[in-house]
């Protein structure tokens, strides 16, 4: 085993510059490197590599063809902003966390890795631009991700063959779960009792805190949970309620989540969600409401979609996400 460690002088690796039969098998990188060029490591015996928060960006088809790497580990707070095209393709990488901080992957960039199974996006993501074939002909069975990085690759139960993402591959949503109702939910403020639609910030408050917008979404499941009148408690709720599956509920003098509720309640069962638009409270902090009798928690304030109006909205103006 060849080991390279290089922590000072040059801020590029050239091009070729380990593409012979005796590339290093492992190499760490120190934090002069700002970035890794094009074909940099091309048909290399590279194993491993760690890869410093300075570096920027992965040069197109720099691990091409690099079937013994199965591993890449970005140290420290990564400033990662672009993988380019072919980077990582035919290499033999079994998983993958992408930094944050990355806003662009370019055409194949995975592409025929075949030992790829797992790729997540850490944290909420930056990334607005992605190409084609990103995993065709990958082995990806896991894909992790904020909702804003699922809805870029228009992650469907379906196959994506514009990305390469296969039927049969388990899509996890790492942002804090949706917690919403549909249009018509009846919610108790401090201005009397009013849709969830129709609640207007800067004019209706809950228990004296202020309202800072009301969401909408239309969260990637399968199903949302129903709450028979009196099935939690005695006029608990007050009448029919539907919520998101994720929705935490006061129960026995704990918030579950609804659907652990329809588990354990008779009355209380997962229904069909059809894809409507359902709506939310956030509040500065964390907080509950009440709905039909009901007490449920408001929008968490770090869910995509309350980062989403906390960025784009005034406080004054009803919000959309």
């Amino acid at each position: 085993m060849v080991f390279f460690e290089y922590t000072s002088g040059s801020t590029i690796f050239t091009k070729y510059m380990w593409r012979a039969a005796d590339s290093p098998n492992v190499v760490v990188l120190g934090d002069g490197w700002t970035s890794i060029a094009d074909i940099a490591f091309q048909y290399g015996t590279i194993t491993s590599i760690e890869i410093p928060a300075s570096v920027t960006s992965i040069g197109m088809q720099s691990f091409f063809s690099t079937g013994s790497l199965s591993s890449v580990t970005f140290v420290g707070t990564s400033r990662l902003d672009r993988i380019e095209q072919l980077a990582f393709s035919h290499s033999g990488i079994t998983s993958i966390e992408i930094p944050s901080s990355i806003t662009f992957i370019g055409d194949a960039a995975f592409k025929n890795a075949s030992s790829l199974e797992s790729v997540t996006f850490a944290g909420e993501s930056l990334l607005t631009s992605i190409g084609t074939d990103i995993f065709t002909g990958s082995g990806l069975t896991t894909f992790t991700a904020h909702l804003s990085v699922l809805n870029l690759f228009e992650v469907t139960e379906g196959d994506n063959q514009t990305v390469g993402l296969k039927s049969g591959v388990e899509v996890i949503d790492s942002s804090p779960p949706p917690a919403c109702f549909p249009a018509g939910t009846p919610v108790q403020t401090d201005q009397g009792v009013t849709a969830i639609e129709q609640l207007v910030p800067g004019e209706h408050t809950l228990r004296g805190k202020s309202i800072i917008a009301i969401t909408q979404t239309r969260p990637l499941q399968k199903h949302i949970v129903c709450f028979e009148k009196d099935s939690i408690g005695k006029n608990v709720p007050s009448q029919q309620t539907l919520c998101s599956k994720e929705h935490k509920v006061l129960y026995r003098g704990e918030m579950i989540k609804a659907r652990d509720l329809a588990d354990m309640c008779k009355n209380v069962k997962k229904v069909a969600y059809n894809g409507e638009t359902l709506f939310n409270v956030l509040l500065e902090k964390h907080g509950k409401m009440l709905v039909n009798n009901m007490i449920c928690e408001t929008l968490h304030p770090e869910n995509i979609a309350a980062n989403f109006v906390k960025a784009k909205s005034s406080p004054s103006k009803r919000a959309v996400a």
